[in-house]
């Protein structure tokens, strides 16, 4: 991305990522458990529009961590 539009926007696109994901996690704070012994891992997927916008398009609560899937 940096190679392509430059740091300020490479910059400006992941900190619309993470406004976002902090968001989403507000969002629903009291529907999460929280246990001391675990953790939960969760997957975003984002778009790029033209001008280098993030935008969420899902949340997944239990992401494949394989290279390939089914």
């Amino acid at each position: 991305m940096m190679s392509k539009y430059g740091i300020e926007a490479t910059n400006q696109a992941f900190s619309g990522i993470q406004r976002a994901i902090i968001k989403s996690l507000i969002a629903v704070q009291k529907l999460v458990t929280h246990d001391k012994r675990s953790f939960e891992l969760y997957g975003y997927d984002f778009l790029f529009d033209t001008k280098m916008k993030a935008w969420l398009l899902e949340v997944n609560g239990g992401p494949s961590m394989s290279a390939n899937t089914d």
